[in-house]
């Protein structure tokens, strides 16, 4: 059994595990893939360009970058020191991106957009600070605005979750390790480099039941909720590849 350390609460596993590796493992998850998905995304959503949008744990600010790019006016936050650092490296992103974190996002509510992508919430053990994440970014919208929030497909992922898979990503060779734990998915990720040095971080992500989701969504004072289950806006349903939720912020 492989040791999934992720309990610490002085150093949480989300204070540890997005530095400078993070993107080795998802370098599948690129500017392209982030291109499409927000092309896709905006022609059933109503984005086009002069919207004020927020990328909410922009990570590298990847979608921010095309959501910029695409004529939006955007800025982004993100917890992680080092992923803030790469953003603010790229010419697009620079002086856009701020170090917060999702309890405590320090903008105002002037969005006509908030995204919460590539599973970027349920990261918290209590409930109630997921759910005071998902608050405050309801408190960052001007009234009328939607919240975007894509995640996992619980239904999905729980029939089809690989417990241990392989790849090489050129130099480093990845081990990922993956297991249930109540309403938990854990994953252990060991980076192999050249060098025969290991490296592993861990990732321990609350799972949302499209009801739970849903629900959560109204409690936050958000109305006109919907479940779609692609970035081309599909209707959502057990098999589908995501789960996105788009909800309005009442006019007052």
């Amino acid at each position: 059994m492989h040791s999934f350390d992720t309990s610490n609460s002085k150093f949480p596993w989300y204070r540890q595990s997005f530095g400078d590796l993070y993107p080795i493992v998802y370098a599948h998850r690129n500017s392209e893939a982030a291109d499409r998905e927000i092309r896709l995304m905006s022609q059933w959503i109503g984005l086009t360009p002069g919207h004020i949008v927020l990328d909410a744990c922009c990570g590298d600010g990847r979608h921010l970058q095309s959501l910029l790019q695409l004529g939006c006016a955007g800025y982004g936050f993100d917890l992680s020191s080092e992923l803030v650092i790469r953003a603010q490296s790229n010419s697009v992103t620079q002086n856009r991106v701020c170090r917060a974190d999702i309890r405590n996002i320090p903008f105002a509510p002037v969005f006509d957009y908030v995204f919460n992508l590539f599973t970027s919430f349920g990261y918290f053990y209590d409930d109630r600070e997921n759910q005071a994440a998902l608050k405050q970014m309801v408190s960052c919208l001007k009234p009328e605005g939607t919240l975007i929030l894509d995640h996992m497909n619980t239904g999905r992922i729980r029939r089809t979750l690989v417990e241990k898979s392989e790849s090489r990503t050129g130099q480093y060779h990845i081990v990922q390790h993956r297991r249930f734990v109540g309403n938990r998915v854990q994953k252990r990720i060991e980076i192999q480099t050249s060098e025969d040095r290991t490296h592993v971080f861990n990732e321990d992500v609350r799972m949302f039941s499209p009801n739970e989701i849903i629900q959560l969504a109204g409690i936050c004072g958000l109305i006109d909720i919907s479940l779609h289950g692609s970035f081309c806006g599909s209707t959502f349903d057990e098999s589908s590849e995501r789960m996105i939720l788009r909800a309005r912020r009442p006019c007052r």
